[in-house]
């Protein structure tokens, strides 16, 4: 379903340690563990810190 949303003009974002094989079609690729990620970008959605996110990467 990946590739059809992103056939029809759809933003992709991976967020996981390793590339993978759409990681050359994603418009930002956060290369860290997608646990660690998410915790991170809830903490900031929420206010509850201002730890620093991974910077985003186009491949």
């Amino acid at each position: 379903m990946t590739h059809w949303a992103v056939e029809g003009g759809a933003c992709l974002l991976i967020i996981n340690a390793e590339l993978t094989p759409l990681a050359d079609r994603a418009d930002w690729v956060i290369r860290t563990p997608a646990a660690e990620a998410l915790d991170r970008i809830a903490a900031e959605v929420l206010g509850e810190g201002r730890q620093s996110l991974p910077k985003l990467t186009s491949p």
